[in-house]
């Protein structure tokens, strides 16, 4: 029965829903054909009409000439039915059979033979069939009649359970469209009385109840509890009760009787509903059920809510006050990721294991635990911080040697625009950054290396500003829900006496919070700046030229950052390993911003500079690469030309495949140094947005 259902749904969803058009253009093909048979029939009907009207006179009024008349008028009407469209309706068909019928007269049968009329019939019949093909399938694969068989559901959908964890393909879907069926029926019951919101009758719901209760209980059931046990095994280190599961999860929803059943989001309103009850009754197993959590999302994609239960979750991450207390530390030894809105560790302490890492939800945290009167002094401490390092960024850029690199490429690039060429040569910013290099800083790095740290820690303290922020509005969100959104009643300003009271008190707090727009750090640190430059403008008229510099510095950065993530691979590490570094961007935009370059730098169209050098790179390796492929083809039909017991055309061979494989590192070089770059001038394109 099973198999049988499933064949007769197959054949409604392939031709009804899937190959929908595909049938209908059969249909109109078909109709089409069938109608100009019917026609073809009535040529020789209305060639003895028209030759009859000729040759007749119809000033007598006779019968014969009346009957002409009738049969031509039909036929008339026969033609424009049928030719008028390629949709057949009960009516058309109906007015085709009387147009047919009334063409009937005894004078035709010289020219219409009995045969002929029941050719005519039975195009009649094949244009009523085909016509009709959708009503004809539709009742065909109508499986109504299972509602009164409804008592073999739940034994079909146990033995569908059982079928789909040893079969490839799901038939579950095809069984829950035979058995919605029956609501075709039932929604035509008259002496019920319908519900005046849904507008169906006691009887649809009642079998809509009866069929989502036993597929809940006999397919998802049994689901959630295998998954759950296979949960638990594999949290204790077991092995698992069955990997056939999966595939019963990312199956797509299920739609029986008009509604949808999604089998991954009952299992995991499932797990969290267990998980929440035994870990509110045992806090101690709060870890246990946070992995087994993890490991729904590694086996079967279920994406499970966190409870938030009181699990000691702020242990785990980094303090933010601890953070606040050695702020120069953390900015120095974490790099900001701009994706994520993280910051990741550069070098963990000798003998750790993992990376710490802090997010908005790390901050948030720590101000739900100790208020958010720590956002006025975590603001204050960045601003410090932030003056600190813009001081070192002034005194760098009044170097008397990095003012007269500065100078010589702002006249450089003066005279390359007087001259219409806009664009900052690769070559020439490369030549500039190894001049910069040059300058010993007292740290002991070269000069463009300390001048790009102090940006990239500019860029750590801005979007850490930002992140203060972020986590102070999800710590107002969270609070949101339970704040009211009445205004304060002008009576309850004052207690009796003019005295304020504590209601006075908690309504100012509430009408503050909701009134009172949350000030934007990041470009509050902006115009402080920006307005102390301006102020003294004429005696920071070096700064003018810092635009000349971020070439010099886009490079410097994509070095670093290259041997940053080659460091994180290799066992020895001499130097910081790290795989992100968008604090330079945010630095840089920052910087520009603050001296009104912004525009100015864009003036040097860099990108398309990098581009077009990158482009031009790339064709030369790959005219490099063809050349040496004819080489090593050439000396290789050589070789096979030579003596066998010659060694000299093998080491030519071998001399050739390490050219080729040279010319390989170079381009995977290459392409490292265009995603890196291309990487910067979008996160310094996205970092724009802030100022």
């Amino acid at each position: 029965l099973m198999s049988l259902m499933e064949v007769l749904k197959s054949i409604e969803k392939m031709l009804v829903v899937r190959r929908r058009s595909a049938v209908l253009s059969f249909q109109r093909s078909t109709l089409k054909m069938i109608a100009s048979n019917i026609l073809k029939k009535f040529d020789k009907i209305r060639s003895f009409v028209d030759q009859c009207s000729s040759s007749m006179d119809f000033s007598r009024n006779s019968e014969r000439a009346r009957s002409i008349t009738r049969v031509s008028a039909c036929l008339t009407a026969l033609e424009g039915v049928l030719k008028g469209s390629t949709s057949f309706s009960h009516i058309r068909r109906h007015s085709i059979a009387f147009s047919i019928a009334a063409c009937m007269d005894t004078m035709i049968l010289e020219v219409f033979t009995t045969d002929d009329l029941l050719t005519v019939e039975g195009h009649l019949k094949d244009l009523s069939q085909v016509a009709s093909i959708e009503e004809t399938l539709n009742q065909v694969c109508d499986c109504s009649f299972l509602y009164f068989y409804r008592d073999l559901f739940p034994e079909c959908v146990n033995r569908l359970y059982q079928t789909n964890l040893n079969s490839a393909v799901s038939h579950t879907q095809l069984v829950m469209a035979a058995f919605s069926d029956p609501e075709r029926i039932l929604k035509h019951v008259r002496h019920l009385d319908r519900d005046p919101q849904s507008g169906v009758t006691p009887c649809v719901t009642g079998y809509r109840n009866f069929v989502l209760s036993h597929l809940k209980e006999e397919y998802v059931g049994p689901i959630c509890e295998m998954i759950e046990t296979d949960l638990r095994l594999v949290t204790s280190g077991a092995k698992g009760v069955d990997s056939r599961l999966r595939k019963l999860i990312i199956s797509t929803p299920l739609y029986v009787c008009q509604t949808k059943l999604d089998v991954k989001t009952e299992v995991e309103k499932y797990l969290e509903k267990t998980f929440y009850d035994l870990c509110s009754l045992n806090l101690n197993d709060c870890i246990t059920y946070t992995e087994m959590r993890t490991i729904a999302n590694e086996r079967y994609g279920l994406n499970l809510t966190d409870p938030y239960l009181p699990d000691g979750s702020l242990d785990q991450g980094v303090d933010f006050i601890d953070i606040l207390r050695d702020l120069n530390s953390f900015i120095a030894q974490y790099n900001y990721n701009l994706i994520e809105q993280s910051f990741v560790e550069r070098r963990p302490e000798r003998g750790a294991k993992f990376l710490n890492t802090m997010n908005i939800k790390c901050i948030s945290a720590s101000f739900k635990q100790h208020g958010l009167g720590v956002v006025s002094s975590a603001v204050n401490a960045c601003y410090k911080l932030l003056a600190r390092k813009f001081q070192l960024f002034t005194e760098f850029l009044a170097d008397d040697n990095v003012k007269s690199l500065l100078s010589r490429e702002f006249r450089w690039f003066e005279n390359q625009k007087s001259e219409g060429n806009s664009i900052y040569l690769f070559g020439r910013a490369s030549a500039f950054a190894q001049e910069v290099k040059k300058l010993k800083s007292d740290s002991g790095n070269n000069g463009l290396d300390e001048c790009r740290v102090i940006i990239s820690e500019m860029g750590n303290v801005i979007a850490l500003g930002r992140m203060i922020r972020a986590a102070k509005r999800s710590v107002f969100s969270d609070e949101m829900p339970f704040l009211p959104s009445y205004a304060t009643p002008a009576d309850s300003a004052e207690g009796p006496q003019g005295k304020p009271n504590a209601k006075s008190g908690v309504d100012d707090v509430i009408s503050t919070i909701l009134t009172k727009p949350d000030p934007d750090f990041v470009r509050a640190f902006v115009n402080v700046f920006r307005g102390v430059i301006q102020k003294s403008q004429s005696d920071n008229s070096f700064m003018g030229s810092f635009f000349c510099l971020v070439p010099a510095l886009c490079l410097c950065w994509m070095e670093a950052s290259i041997q940053g993530k080659e460091m994180m691979h290799k066992k020895n590490i001499t130097r910081d390993g790290y795989y992100t570094d968008d604090g330079f961007a945010v630095g840089l935009a920052f910087a520009l911003s603050v001296l009104g370059q912004t525009k100015t730098y864009e003036s040097l169209n860099w990108f398309k500079s990098i581009q077009s050098k990158y482009a031009a790179d790339e064709e030369d390796l790959m005219e490099k690469k063809n050349a040496q492929g004819v080489k090593r083809n050439a000396k290789i039909a050589a070789s096979k030309q030579s003596s066998w017991f010659s060694s000299s055309a093998e080491d030519d061979t071998q001399e050739e495949d390490g050219e080729m494989t040279i010319l390989h590192m170079m381009g995977k070089r290459l392409e490292g140094n265009r995603r890196e770059m291309a990487m910067l001038f979008f996160s310094m394109h996205g970092a724009q947005a802030f100022f």
